[in-house]
């Protein structure tokens, strides 16, 4: 972790989620940051659709840098 980057805590995970669906609803809107609340979340989507569902989040106001990251339906065999 790079000095004064701060993770996503267990309770800020289902925040995170929500912003990151309103974020979809609303790309040009700002969103709100889950851990200190600021209108300055940044989202960037890196998804490998149809395979995993993966965000970027950061905050400028209160150094939020993490990821979240889900599989999803896919198809297909890993085997």
């Amino acid at each position: 972790m790079v000095d004064g980057e701060r993770k996503l805590t267990p309770n800020a995970f289902k925040t995170a989620l929500a912003a990151i669906a309103d974020w979809q609803r609303a790309p040009t809107q700002p969103v709100c940051c889950p851990l200190c609340g600021a209108a300055d979340l940044d989202i960037v989507d890196r998804s490998a659709r149809p395979y995993t569902a993966w965000f970027a989040l950061e905050c400028a106001a209160c150094g939020l840098a993490d990821t979240i990251t889900y599989p999803l339906g896919g198809g297909g065999s890993w085997s």
